[in-house]
């Protein structure tokens, strides 16, 4: 039920029903849900979420490039679509043929992104300026929850017409400005 919360744009309000859960879960009742350990693992990654937070600016001399993920607060209402994931692929091929590139930021997303770069065949490698890239994990269908340094490029691609948690709310992507006038003010509407 948090999820329909935070739907709705009561992010506090979902945050305390998170925590009423935990705390359901972790007294004598808990094994009555038997997904509630991989449920709430998924939903973790939301809690204290916040739109349209910054990171502050990206450290001098490099450049936060997004990464297209598919996750959402719901884990059953993520992308279910292996092409989403094979476009995701296919744009990094576009970054990773540069050889030149040291990739920092969370540890598993880096070590696959230099596992892509190392696979790329000799004749398509390109030897060009060495650049230091910030990785960050930027979710299509809930953007603005993501607190990303300024400016973060991201090679954008694909549909983005899907709603958050299938509720008819639209979190369009990946810019603050976007973000504050996309329908999401509507949200007080949706029915859970």
């Amino acid at each position: 039920m948090w999820t329909c919360l935070f739907a709705a744009d009561e992010l506090e309000l979902a945050e305390r029903a998170f925590d009423r859960i935990e705390e359901i879960l972790a007294g004598p009742g808990a094994g009555a849900w038997s997904t509630a350990d991989r449920e709430m693992g998924w939903a973790r990654r939301w809690h204290h979420a916040r739109k349209d937070r910054s990171s502050g600016p990206t450290p001098q001399g490099r450049v936060a490039f997004g990464v297209i993920d598919y996750a959402q607060p719901g884990r059953a209402k993520a992308s279910q679509n292996i092409g989403d994931q094979v476009q995701t692929l296919a744009s990094l091929g576009h970054v990773v043929r540069h050889q030149n590139l040291k990739f920092h930021g969370d540890p598993e997303l880096v070590s696959f992104v230099e596992g892509l770069q190392g696979r790329v065949r000799p004749e398509l490698a390109l030897d060009s300026t060495a650049a230091e890239i910030d990785l960050v994990r930027v979710d299509r269908d809930a953007s603005s929850y993501h607190e990303l340094s300024e400016p973060t490029w991201l090679l954008e691609f694909g549909w983005h017409m899907h709603s958050l948690l299938n509720k008819e709310v639209w979190d369009f992507p990946f810019t603050r400005t976007s973000a504050r006038s996309s329908s999401r003010s509507t949200a007080t509407s949706v029915v859970c």
